[in-house]
């Protein structure tokens, strides 16, 4: 008997379905910049690419399939699973996870009318950056800024199918479900 039936299911569950993580190592099939910096403890799986001037922390865990771009920065104990992109500049904090086909850090969508070309594409040239604890779900899309960098809080929860335009700022512990758009350069406060 206890006085919070729904914490002490939570703290039982993981006892009875603990999730494996795979050992430190990184795969024979995996690319890696010759000036990338891996951590200790880090695990990157089969045909995983780290690019250029990258950095791993601690501990991270890149399943199969992870791209990440050049001049990204993870923090400790980063999860990212199978088809995730992390784009160019884009910085994670610690503890972040990026669940399934999540692209942090595309180009966000910016054209204007062109009399030559008809649409005239607006360089994106900005990062993302997202705090610690952050879990970002499957197939959600968060767009570098155009100038500056989109900004995600620490300890917010992103559903899947999540599209954030450039340049919008979410503030910290926000709640974000599935099949939510926002739109580029919004601001949402924290806790929301």
């Amino acid at each position: 008997v206890v006085k919070d039936a729904y914490g002490a299911f939570l703290d039982l569950l993981p006892r009875f379905f603990e999730r494996s993580k795979p050992a430190a190592g990184i795969h024979p099939t995996a690319v890696i910049a010759p000036d990338a910096k891996i951590s200790p403890g880090v695990s990157i799986g089969a045909y995983c690419t780290v690019g250029a001037h990258s950095v791993i922390g601690e501990r991270c865990i890149l399943h199969p399939h992870v791209a990440i771009y050049e001049d990204v920065t993870l923090g400790a104990d980063v999860e990212l699973f199978s088809g995730v992109s992390i784009r160019a500049g884009s910085i994670l904090g610690a503890r972040v996870t990026v669940h399934d086909n999540s692209v942090i850090g595309a180009d966000g969508f910016g054209y204007i009318p062109d009399p030559k070309s008809g649409i005239r594409k607006v360089p994106q040239v900005g990062n993302v950056i997202i705090g610690d604890d952050v879990e970002i779900g499957a197939a959600t899309c968060i767009d570098r800024a155009t100038i500056g960098s989109t900004k995600i809080g620490q300890g917010t929860k992103i559903d899947n199918l999540v599209q954030i335009g450039h340049n919008t700022v979410i503030g910290s512990n926000c709640f974000i479900c599935g099949q939510t758009g926002i739109a580029g350069s919004c601001t949402i406060g924290d806790g929301v």
